[in-house]
């Protein structure tokens, strides 16, 4: 693995990644999706993480207020 390669892993997540994540843990817990996403969208650069992926969909999804199953589906 060439050093683009481990830096591209998964596994190998900066300090001010790590801040971004677990400030938008904070927000997301505190209800406040719209701050939840701006840090989530800080993260954009890890285009090959699904965990980032996973959680700004989430993120979007109660932001939405689209809570209710028959919401969503209508969209």
């Amino acid at each position: 693995m060439d050093k683009e390669e481990a830096e591209k892993s998964v596994d190998c997540v900066t300090d001010q990644e790590r801040e971004y994540a677990q400030n938008a843990l904070n927000e997301f817990n505190e209800t406040s999706y719209a701050n939840c996403l701006q840090n989530i969208n800080k993260l954009e650069n890890r285009t090959y993480d699904f965990k980032v992926a996973h959680n700004k969909a989430v993120v979007e999804y109660y932001k939405s207020d689209s809570r209710k199953p028959i919401n969503s589906r209508r969209r």
